[in-house]
């Protein structure tokens, strides 16, 4: 089952699979405003029961941590980041199942915090007016932890939207970071809120990351913040675009290229010839690693022959490392097979294609992601 959110909205989906008691993975995908690049969000079902939601950044343990803040384990991503790269799961989802598994965490607050994450992505997935969607039967996520209904999470998330485009007027994207307008207020402002958020407002921390600071939800961030808006004591801004414009002065140019097939990597050579790139090829995943941990690369091409298992691999190191989680990964395969598109996306893959639209469309791809000028 696939279509587009303009269709059928994602209230209407989700019943819908609720009801039939179905069971299997909705993957909804659209193109994210600021960087142009596919931003995706996923939803495990299972017999009518959400499992467990997530999106690129589950992916990584960033927002983990920044949920574990309120328990006061936010050091422990380290020791969870070893223990993760010795299982084949989301590293978001094995991370919870790790520290339970250690006692670090009650079942109870486990529990809580996934509940926080799947309530914080059907919030952004709910808002989507545009996109695609794609549901595959029977993709089970294992094991099996715990059990959300539908019918429990769906309304708050509804109220919470109400009263979210009710303070539109100060407050356009959950990604947007507060900051006090007056610095003669800022020790007096942030003494109030760093309390509730356990984090003071600096104007680099989204609205979003506080309500992981503060165990709270979206319109509960929002809600505190809005009478010091209404006042013009804090603005709102956008520090992705900021972002935007401190990447475009950088020169990308270095590109890695794994393969264990040497006429590809020669192939791709001749594509890349005349395009002003550095080719790194590298014929196993550890010679790739070595290249990634001792030069400054900007994209990661990995020719996909067989299995997913070496792809898996390199994805869940790379984004389990703070530094390369916004490092690029392009998956070229010998021919598209939706199931290795889903997994590979859910590890951290920003692109799963075939041999034959990289052969055609190799150098487009690759501006994409790298070049300073890309339009």
């Amino acid at each position: 089952m696939y279509g587009n959110l303009q269709e059928i909205d994602v209230n209407s989906l989700l019943n819908f699979l609720a009801n039939q008691k179905k069971t299997g993975l909705l993957l909804i995908e659209k193109k994210y405003d600021v960087f142009l690049t596919p931003i995706f969000y996923f939803i495990f079902i299972y017999q009518g029961y959400i499992i467990f939601a997530g999106d690129e950044n589950s992916s990584t343990l960033t927002r983990l941590k920044q949920y574990l803040t309120p328990y006061e384990l936010q050091n422990n991503v380290k020791f969870i980041r070893d223990e993760i790269n010795k299982s084949n799961s989301i590293v978001e989802y094995e991370g919870l199942l790790i520290l339970i598994k250690y006692n670090y965490l009650s079942f109870e607050q486990q529990k809580n915090i996934a509940n926080k994450i799947i309530e914080e992505v059907i919030f952004q997935v709910m808002n989507l007016r545009q996109g695609n969607f794609i549901w595959q039967d029977n993709f089970s996520l294992q094991p099996l932890n715990f059990f959300f209904k539908l019918e429990d999470i769906l309304p708050k998330v509804i109220e919470d939207l109400y009263q979210w485009h009710k303070l539109s007027h100060y407050f356009q994207s959950p990604l947007q970071c507060p900051i006090i307008s007056y610095s003669d207020k800022e020790e007096l402002i942030n003494q109030d809120l760093s309390v509730k958020f356990n984090h003071k407002i600096d104007g680099q921390t989204s609205l979003l990351q506080l309500s992981r600071f503060a165990n709270k939800s979206i319109i509960n961030v929002a809600e505190l913040i809005y009478p010091y808006c209404q006042q013009n004591l804090i603005k709102m801004i956008n520090r992705y675009a900021v972002n935007q414009g401190e990447i475009k002065k950088k020169n990308y140019r270095k590109v890695i290229c794994l393969s264990e097939n040497k006429n590809w990597l020669q192939e791709v050579e001749i594509i890349l010839e005349g395009e002003n790139y550095i080719c790194l090829n590298a014929n196993n995943l550890s010679e790739s690693l070595n290249y990634i941990f001792k030069t400054k690369v900007d994209l990661i091409i990995f020719q996909l022959e067989t299995g997913n298992e070496e792809a898996e691999k390199l994805c869940k190191v790379v984004r389990s490392l703070m530094e390369y989680q916004t490092l690029p990964i392009v998956i070229v395969a010998d021919n598209f097979c939706f199931q290795n598109y889903l997994k590979l996306k859910i590890y951290g893959a920003n692109e799963y294609i075939s041999q034959k639209i990289f052969q055609k469309q190799g150098v487009a791809l690759i501006k994409k992601y790298v070049d300073d000028n890309y339009e």
